[in-house]
């Protein structure tokens, strides 16, 4: 493995590397690193780039005993402490390879062990391990289409439904806030920032790609929060297409024979009635996680619930905010509250009047 590597080293590659340093340092007595690692390159054959020795030297740095006092350049940092010890202590970097040999192999062992849990996760179930990368954007679109890709609502409603969730992401997140009264997004507050570990359970916690895309443009626009989701509503649903398409989670399909059209289908068979399985079963729970109360609330302001009833049932004796009044933080929930009121007045307004 050590004559095939071209690029940047894995752990592993450059527990290889470093423990082939420790046999020339060895056999030849050098004490600078960089020295050693010339010679080992001509030794094998390879050519260590920039890059690799940058790695190797951070490696070795990150060995270093606490007190050596570390910088921001690890081969300044090395170069200094070998040549310290030096003549004196002429098995200086000998030592220090080892311990950062081992370190090393201690790093590539527990990836390998994360690799195979999550492989082995993924082969057990599928679907399950989908619905773990899907942020709250990526779960409403799912299930705002059926299981072959085709909508299940309107274009605009869509459009707005995947607006709400990202905005919401943001707020989850504590990346914006809104302020009740104006309807006007403001700087959020610090001390009421996302809590880990406060129930924030249902996907990934760091928002969605496309929820980063309109955060710069939700911030640049002065404008009230009603007036913010119809301009997201826009461009937000082709953002969250492109990265689910670009995860693996939808593929797209050719249909039709007279007028051929492409729709972007899950690649798990099942994966909406899942996510709506696992929602309507957070109804239950008592805190709900604030993105599982978004999207059912989403579900109920946008008319998925009527559309796709399947695993969700509960939403039809529930009114809207009954999921966010079980979350745990009482000023999120009011701020996710009014997005929720606002988008499912917005969504009356298309419905009522579609061609405007």
């Amino acid at each position: 493995m050590l004559l095939t590597v071209n690029g940047a080293r894995s752990n592993r590659e450059l527990a290889e590397l470093v423990k082939a340093l420790m046999d020339w340092c060895t056999e030849g007595g050098y004490g600078d690193l960089d020295e050693v690692l010339a010679q080992a390159a001509r030794r094998f054959h390879i050519t260590v780039s920039d890059q690799q020795r940058y790695q190797v030297f951070a490696a070795v740095a990150n060995a270093l005993p606490a007190g050596s006092g570390h910088t921001q350049d690890p081969i300044a940092d090395v170069s200094a402490w070998v040549a310290a010890r030096l003549p004196y202590e002429p098995h200086a970097l000998y030592g220090l390879l080892m311990t950062s040999w081992m370190d090393l192999c201690a790093q590539a062992e527990a990836e390998a062990t994360r690799e195979n849990e999550a492989r082995e996760r993924g082969e057990r179930d599928p679907i399950a391990e989908a619905i773990r990368q899907l942020t709250l954007t990526g779960r409403y679109y799912v299930v705002a289409h059926s299981g072959r890709g085709k909508p299940v609502l309107s274009e605009a409603v869509i459009g707005l439904g995947l607006a709400a969730s990202a905005i919401a992401e943001l707020i989850i997140a504590g990346w914006i806030a809104v302020e009740i009264r104006t309807h006007r997004f403001i700087p959020p507050d610090p001390t009421v920032a996302a809590i880990p570990g406060d129930g924030e359970t249902a996907g990934p916690t760091k928002p969605s790609r496309a929820a980063e895309s309109v955060l710069e443009d939700l911030r640049a626009r002065a404008i009230p929060l009603r007036d913010q989701l119809t301009v997201v509503a826009a461009g937000v649903e082709e953002l969250v297409r492109t990265e689910l398409h670009e995860a693996g989670i939808i593929n797209p399909e050719s249909r039709g024979m007279l007028r051929e059209r492409v729709y972007y289908a899950p690649v798990q068979r099942g994966l909406a009635k899942a996510i709506r399985a696992l929602v309507g079963g957070a109804l239950y729970s008592d805190p709900i996680a604030s993105a599982d109360a978004v999207l059912a609330e989403l579900a109920i302001a946008t008319g998925l619930d009527a559309k796709q009833s399947g695993g969700w049932d509960r939403l039809g004796s529930m009114n809207r905010g009954d999921a966010l009044a079980k979350t745990r933080r009482a000023d999120t929930a009011a701020q996710l509250k009014l997005l929720v009121d606002l988008t499912a007045a917005e969504v009356d307004a298309v419905v009522i009047s579609p061609g405007t």
